[in-house]
């Protein structure tokens, strides 16, 4: 892929190569980019020519997430998952994710910066990590089983409390039951 931040340098051609090539991700990273370039005095090439591509590379790019010509990111398993960063602790989405049909998982690095909320009918995952987020569309139930399986992987399953019997010395741990499709 074409570095855009070097816009200057690359042809018309290379320029749509380039665009097809973006994701929503980083999209909106390469246009504060050349809205950067094209305010920037003294210009960047010491004439206009700078700035006036870097306008049309701007407008072309606005263009093209507008229309939706570009997609979201593409994870490991076939889904689609959409960055985010939002600055909210992990029980704001516990109050507006759970009222939705959501389910929490738990984990051992559930904190209030850590969180990872699985709707299985909308076929959906979505993790909070220190203002972090990631939000993961599966397109079907295979990706979707594909997903969860490697979010358990990753992130083991916590017990939901523990007991503790001191007489008979037993420590029990009570899990609640995965989400699964």
């Amino acid at each position: 892929m074409h570095d855009m931040s070097d816009y200057h340098t690359l042809s018309a051609r290379q320029i749509t190569t380039a665009i097809g090539q973006l994701n929503h991700n980083t999209a909106p990273k390469i246009m504060s980019h050349l809205a950067l370039r094209a305010k920037q005095l003294p210009l960047p090439l010491g004439n206009g020519r700078s700035r006036a591509k870097a306008l049309t590379l701007l407008r072309r790019v606005k263009k093209a997430l507008k229309v939706g010509r570009i997609s979201l990111e593409l994870t490991g398993t076939g889904c689609h998952i959409d960055r985010g960063s939002h600055q909210a602790d992990r029980y704001y989405y516990d109050r507006t994710l759970l009222a939705q049909g959501w389910q929490q998982y738990d984990t051992d690095e559930d904190a209030w910066y850590f969180g990872i909320w699985i709707h299985t009918e909308k076929l959906e995952t979505f993790t909070y990590a220190e203002g972090d987020t990631s939000h993961v569309i599966a397109p079907n139930v295979e990706a979707f089983s594909a997903e969860l399986a490697r979010l358990y992987l990753y992130h083991p399953q916590a017990p939901a409390f523990i007991s503790i019997d001191p007489q008979a010395g037993v420590v029990t741990r009570h899990f609640e039951r995965k989400p699964e499709v």
